[in-house]
């Protein structure tokens, strides 16, 4: 463990017991791993899109009549009759 440079690499090291050559090798792999994206999150711009209201499809939309359609009461879609034929 005194050949590992990153600090919390080897305090998440020191806080397991029963270390293994096996867990040692995954802990500071994923470490590596992680550390490595963390940085190519944080070096990307971060971009927003903007969402047009004018664009909303479901606004306009008209609801069906119940008398042919029912609403999921586990999803809230709507649902059109059933043909068992």
């Amino acid at each position: 463990m005194f050949g590992i440079k990153d600090q919390q690499a080897r305090e998440k090291l020191l806080r397991k017991a029963n270390l293994t050559l096996a867990d040692t090798d995954d802990i500071c792999r994923s470490h590596e791993a992680t550390s490595t994206q963390m940085k190519m999150v944080e070096e990307t711009p971060g971009t927003i899109d903007l969402v047009d209201p004018s664009k909303d499809r479901t606004a306009n939309k008209e609801l069906p009549s119940t008398a042919q359609y029912r609403e999921c009461q586990n999803c809230g879609r709507w649902t059109g009759p059933r043909d068992f034929t």
